[in-house]
């Protein structure tokens, strides 16, 4: 009896021990199982995750690169254009314009005043429109104009005739005085006057008598 209770008692044990075993053999695979497929997932998403971020850093560089390319282009670009010089605006057209005008009508409202002026008859051509030569060997200038015309010309003319009249008794030392010529023989001397405008215009007016000077001193001319 012993040896069958013995007996009985290590069947149960086996049997319970059969029992635990498989069933924690079979718990234990599948945590092992799961743990392996577990780390497979995990490799795999680092893997990919690895392979996107090694994208993106080479997708910024293409975009890096191409910023600098597109920058040096327009570098380029830029360097190539001539630097042209700025067209003036209609302002600055209006101004000039305006400046101009003003410079003429500046010289138009400041006439030149009634001048007289004597010439010796070597220093111009009768009869022609030319300007005498050199300068007047007398010059008188009044404090006003008279009107631009031929009217005004003569009032000009009458006023300077009243001056030189004053001359006329030492116009011999006065003219050999100041011409610019160290001999004169026989010449006359003839008024010119300006007038509003700086141009001589002649009279025909002369003092009617004739000049002689040697070395800037007056001499009495000979007859014949």
């Amino acid at each position: 009896m012993r040896k069958l209770l013995f007996i009985a008692l290590l069947m149960l044990s086996l049997l319970s021990l059969l029992k635990a075993n498989p069933f924690d053999t079979i718990i234990s695979s599948d945590i092992s199982h799961k743990t392996l497929d577990e780390l497979e997932t995990s490799k795999q998403i680092s893997d990919s995750e690895t392979s996107k971020t090694e994208e993106n850093i080479e997708t910024e560089q293409k975009t890096d690169d191409n910023k600098g390319e597109d920058e040096l282009e327009d570098e380029e670009e830029t360097n190539d254009v001539p630097n042209l010089p700025d067209k003036p605006s209609l302002l600055d057209k209006l101004k000039g314009n305006k400046n101009k005008d003003e410079g003429s009508s500046q010289e138009e409202s400041e006439p030149i005043p009634c001048t007289c002026g004597v010439f010796l008859s070597g220093q111009f051509k009768k009869g022609s429109k030319k300007q005498p030569k050199g300068m007047p060997v007398l010059t008188q200038e009044m404090d006003t104009s008279f009107m631009n015309n031929a009217v005004g010309n003569r009032q000009c003319t009458n006023k300077c005739l009243e001056l030189i009249i004053k001359h006329l008794p030492k116009s011999n030392e006065i003219i050999c005085a100041t011409v610019e010529r160290e001999h004169v023989y026989k010449e006359r001397a003839y008024l010119f006057v300006k007038n509003h405008s700086d141009k001589w215009h002649g009279t025909n007016l002369s003092a009617g008598r004739e000049y002689c000077c040697r070395d800037y001193v007056s001499y009495k001319c000979p007859v014949g």
